[in-house]
């Protein structure tokens, strides 16, 4: 039978009946307070209505019987993996019964030769979930594991250090073996790996003096691998586990400040929020952390600065859960909604929701911003746009681009406002100081007018008898261009070339003399 259907008939209404009585029957589990991992969820193993065999009894002496389930029988011919399985399924379905884990304990203790390390964890971590701890099958597998210890991850490493001090039990050849491992594996380590480990020592209280000198000579070494988290997580555990160490503790702090002045702002809030989960952290750390993003955030001038964050307004509600909110914050957040309403409504693009606006406007009113110019823009463009679902008005409704150059942008010749004023002052008749002014520009331009020089030697004049000057180059000639047809249509042909027409342009260039003239350089 297939180990679902056994899981089902063991979690019947029948079987609940004798889970009082068994439990007192079987001598050889004691209870203890375990914690585990969150085990997978197996949605198959429900229970279904069953009833055991009457007829099939065990005598475990004392008078009490213990009944046998003929369809357990399956469980002993289970691999590996699928008593793993197994046990996660009772472990999510909250599967007590004596007679299963009874099955489960003589199969891995038949088979702990060819149990896969990480499963045999697992069977481990399941008997300590539902407060069941078999001592004869922890020593049995605590003999197993040795062999595969320098193969080990430091993860599964610390899974075996969790699930055997919870069960009180020691086995020296055991942990020997796994801290060998670890002072083996200490130059592999990530920096979240060794945060781990220092992490689990001082949470179990198990901190070898020569394992911890070997991970401070590591730390100093790798120093460079530990984020600020891991660097708060590692300083709070060498201070649990009364580490005199001064050397380490003046790296940790020099990394721990280099760390805040390199993270961007985005990364600074993450680890503002995530800092209060630590099991261990040192809180100089903390209020250093506080202190930058709060220096970062007040230096906000425009949307720029707001648009480095993942969520502008889920920063500002952590910010006013925590009483860290500021006008500077807040004003650089209006200046990045009136942007942030001219983008595209579509998931990939950062931009302002009707209640964010919304509560973004209360927030402002409590704080005397109700007035700010750009939080009235930002509403009163969303709502012109339908949230951004117009799109002819957001076509229309354009931010206007920058008057500085760009390459590849497209320039567009528009009359100067500035023609019809000097055409007023031209037409006006002229003063007296207008008249003296013009006579003193005159003598000075004529002061300036270049002398003429011979033509250079070995060079002939041109036909307009005009001599060249040194500084003065000739402009090239140009075939003159006939109009064919209406000119309307502005059609323009080149002697000479057939089907030449430029439809763009929109006046006639005007015509070049035939004859040369110079043209200063």
């Amino acid at each position: 039978m297939d180990p679902v259907m056994a899981l089902r008939i063991c979690g019947s209404t029948a079987s609940r009946r004798w889970k009082i009585s068994l439990r007192r029957a079987v001598r050889s589990f004691s209870t203890a307070a375990v914690d585990t991992h969150s085990p997978a969820a197996f949605p198959d193993a429900m229970p279904i209505k069953a009833s055991p065999s009457p007829d099939l009894e065990i005598d475990i002496g004392g008078g009490q019987k213990l009944m046998r389930y003929p369809e357990l029988d399956h469980i002993k011919t289970m691999k590996s993996s699928d008593l793993r399985r197994l046990c996660e399924s009772a472990v999510a379905t909250k599967n007590t019964t004596l007679e299963l884990w009874i099955a489960i304990a003589q199969r891995a203790l038949e088979s702990a030769d060819s149990l896969k390390v990480w499963d045999a964890i697992i069977v481990l971590e399941s008997f300590a979930a539902v407060n069941m701890v078999d001592r004869t099958l922890f020593l049995a597998l605590a003999e197993q594991f040795p062999k595969a210890a320098l193969k080990m991850e430091p993860r599964l490493i610390i899974s075996l250090f969790t699930v055997y001090e919870k069960a009180k039990l020691r086995p020296r050849l055991l942990y020997v073996e796994l801290f060998h491992s670890l002072m083996k594996q200490t130059d592999r380590m990530y920096g979240h790996e060794l945060a781990d480990v220092l992490a689990m020592m001082a949470r179990l209280k198990v901190g070898n003096p020569q394992v911890l000198r070997h991970m401070c000579r590591a730390l100093v070494k790798y120093v460079h691998l530990l984020r600020f988290l891991h660097v708060c997580c590692v300083y709070g555990a060498l201070r649990s586990l009364d580490v005199t160490n001064t050397t380490v503790y003046e790296v940790l702090e020099k990394r721990a400040d280099m760390e805040l002045q390199m993270l961007p702002v985005q990364e600074l809030l993450d680890a503002l929020q995530s800092v209060g989960s630590l099991e261990f952290s040192w809180h100089p750390f903390e209020k250093m952390l506080l202190n930058e993003y709060l220096k970062r955030t007040t230096k906000f001038e425009d949307g720029r600065d707001v648009d480095e964050l993942a969520d502008p307004f889920a920063a500002m509600d952590f910010m006013r859960a925590h009483g860290l909110l500021h006008k500077e914050f807040l004003t650089a957040l209006c200046k990045w909604c009136v942007k942030a309403t001219y983008r595209p409504a579509k998931r990939s693009w950062k931009r302002p929701m009707s209640h964010q606006l919304v509560q973004l406007h209360d927030i402002c009113r409590e704080w005397g911003l109700e007035e700010n110019r750009d939080l009235q823009q930002a509403i009163r463009h969303f709502v012109s746009t339908k949230g951004g679902t117009d799109r002819y008005m957001m076509w229309r409704a354009d931010i206007p681009k920058s008057t500085t150059y760009a390459t590849r942008r497209p320039y567009f010749l528009r009359p100067d406002p500035l023609e019809r004023y000097q055409a007023i002052l031209a037409s006006q008749p002229p003063t007296h100081a207008d008249h003296d002014a013009d006579e003193v520009a005159g003598e000075e331009d004529q002061q300036e007018e270049p002398s003429e020089i011979d033509a250079p030697v070995g060079e002939s004049t041109r036909e307009d008898g005009a001599v060249p000057q040194i500084g003065v180059r000739w402009s090239r000639p140009r075939r003159p261009k006939t109009v064919k047809g209406n000119p309307n249509h502005r059609e323009y042909t080149l002697p000479g070339r057939k089907g030449f027409n430029v439809h763009t342009w929109k006046h006639p260039r005007p015509a070049r003399p035939k004859n040369l003239k110079a043209v200063d350089v």
